[in-house]
């Protein structure tokens, strides 16, 4: 029943399709023309490399690094913040949550777990509306737009500063108690890692080149090398011993 629930917008949205066929079977053939496909192929691209990058747990480590580089509440914070930025804007924000959050939740004990996972959250929304790659958002967009990559991100850098300032303010109130890190528990697969991010790059590159087929090579890189990475996800797990 949880799953029927979770899924009624979805049952919902297929019914009433199928209704709007059986009224009009005319315009059945146009359908396929009103989905942006590129847009879509972009997206399930970007989907792919990030989950390589975040199985190879290699950002796992340098989040737990840059929390441990801190001495205070208040610095983890920000250095996890600042994180979710940037993943945000170069593996999606979907992605920084991943990596970030669970780190976050590890660390109980060490920080205020609720105000962090919020403050995370912004920073990855906040970070994701400077590219094109963010979001499905922006890089609906970008397709839409027909601009540069450096020219989008020119055009949302102002929101993007301001989102910036209004989360390094929200920040501050966060506890400067001094705290102490330890190590986490995970094996980080460099070859994974340095293969995802050269593939993001290329495949960033293929987008501006309006390269679209490149999706295909993505996939059959991963199923040749990296094959738990098309696996479906069995579940989050980070631990941090305290």
């Amino acid at each position: 029943m949880n799953r029927v629930g979770r899924n009624a917008p979805l049952v919902v949205f297929v019914f009433l399709l199928a209704v709007i066929s059986i009224a009009f079977p005319e315009k059945v053939r146009e359908y396929p023309g009103f989905v942006d496909w590129r847009a879509v192929s972009g997206l399930a691209g970007l989907l792919v490399i990030t989950t390589g990058l975040r199985e190879s747990d290699y950002l796992s480590e340098i989040a737990e690094k840059l929390a441990k580089s801190s001495g205070t509440e208040r610095g983890i914070v920000l250095r996890l913040c600042l994180l979710s930025a940037l993943l945000g804007a170069t593996v999606t924000n979907d992605a920084a949550i991943l990596v970030v959050v669970p780190i976050t939740v590890s660390l109980s004990g060490v920080v205020d777990v609720r105000r962090a996972v919020t403050l995370e959250a912004i920073s990855a929304n906040a970070g994701s509306t400077l590219t094109p790659i963010g979001n499905p958002q922006n890089l609906l967009l970008w397709h839409q737009w027909g601009v540069s990559f450096t020219e989008f991100v020119a055009s949302m850098l102002l929101p993007f500063l301001i989102q910036m300032l209004v989360l390094l303010a929200l920040v501050t109130s966060v506890s400067g108690r001094s705290v102490v890190v330890r190590d986490g528990e995970f094996t980080v697969d460099r070859r994974l890692a340095a293969s995802s991010f050269i593939l993001l790059i290329l495949f960033v590159a293929s987008l501006e080149l309006r390269m679209h087929h490149s999706l295909a090579l993505v996939v059959l890189f991963y199923a040749i090398f990296f094959r738990r990475v098309l696996r479906p996800p069995t579940g989050l797990s980070y631990s941090c011993s305290r």
